[in-house]
């Protein structure tokens, strides 16, 4: 409470573009994504450690791609990241692919890629995990697909499956406008939709080879207001945040928002939700 605040000018010896989306703070570093004087795309840190002035960028590696500007309106900035108590991974939007690198140790991991953008970013030991929903641009949403990218300092594997294989055939139970939210969650996958009209939200829990025979778990009901049964669904956004060994789950309803924190084991409580003043 007593300690005063210090301010530092970034001025670094290359080209930065637009901060909001090349800048971010994660934890007790800054991460810049810039372009050097020879016109290579680069991913540089710098140690922000409390009481010390910045020291000079460090290299962390080449990025192969400029990030796509959705022009959204909740565009993220592109820079994010996550971290364990062995490892924090910095994840960077490209165009048409993403990269990871990881700090192990005091020492910068050179960015390896990742072949797609979007999904949901968590940290286990030493990896990183991200969970993507794809929808198939058709109109079926049996055709959406899970595709988990589990990542380390030498690469990364995939695993996927499609909404079909892990209903087996149970049409009435296939995502409601394709809203499907899935994380990794202690090295299982976690995927959570809104079942048809009258199927509630569920979940599976469950590795990649294993999740297809797991059986659903009903975390909400959607059709439930004042005690009342409502003719349509309740619900009208849900997202997903995976920290390691748990993941909260968000629902937007016309109720107001409520949290669910999911354990690794598959348990679930609702959480209070306090608004900030």
């Amino acid at each position: 409470a007593d300690a005063k605040k210090d301010t530092t000018t970034l001025k670094p010896d290359f080209r930065i573009g637009n901060y909001y989306y090349n800048a971010q703070i994660l934890w007790d570093h800054v991460l810049l994504r810039g372009v050097t004087k020879s016109d290579s795309r680069r991913l540089f840190a710098l140690n922000l450690t409390r009481g010390d002035k910045l020291g000079e960028p460090v290299d962390v590696g080449e990025l192969s791609e400029a990030g796509l500007h959705d022009y959204g309106p909740d565009e993220p900035p592109h820079i994010s990241g996550c971290r364990t108590a062995e490892v924090m991974a910095v994840r960077v939007k490209g165009y048409d692919n993403e990269f990871l690198s990881f700090l192990v140790n005091g020492h910068w991991s050179t960015p390896v890629l990742v072949p797609a953008t979007g999904g949901t970013l968590s940290c286990r030991k030493a990896d990183a995990a991200i969970t993507g929903v794809y929808p198939s641009g058709q109109d079926s949403a049996w055709k959406t697909t899970v595709e988990q990218r589990r990542c380390t300092t030498a690469g990364c594997t995939d695993d996927e499956i499609s909404m079909e294989k892990l209903l087996s055939g149970q049409l009435e139970f296939a995502p409601k406008e394709s809203r499907v939210v899935a994380a990794d969650l202690d090295g299982k996958m976690l995927v959570v939709w809104s079942a048809g009209d009258r199927g509630g939200v569920r979940m599976r829990l469950g590795t990649a080879d294993q999740i297809a025979k797991a059986e659903d778990v009903i975390l909400f009901d959607d059709l439930v207001k004042d005690g009342k049964v409502q003719s349509l669904s309740t619900l009208f956004d849900m997202r997903i945040y995976a920290r390691e060994g748990y993941a909260i789950l968000v629902l937007n309803t016309v109720s107001g928002v409520h949290a669910l924190r999911i354990g690794a084991d598959g348990k679930f409580a609702p959480l209070a939700v306090e608004w900030a003043k």
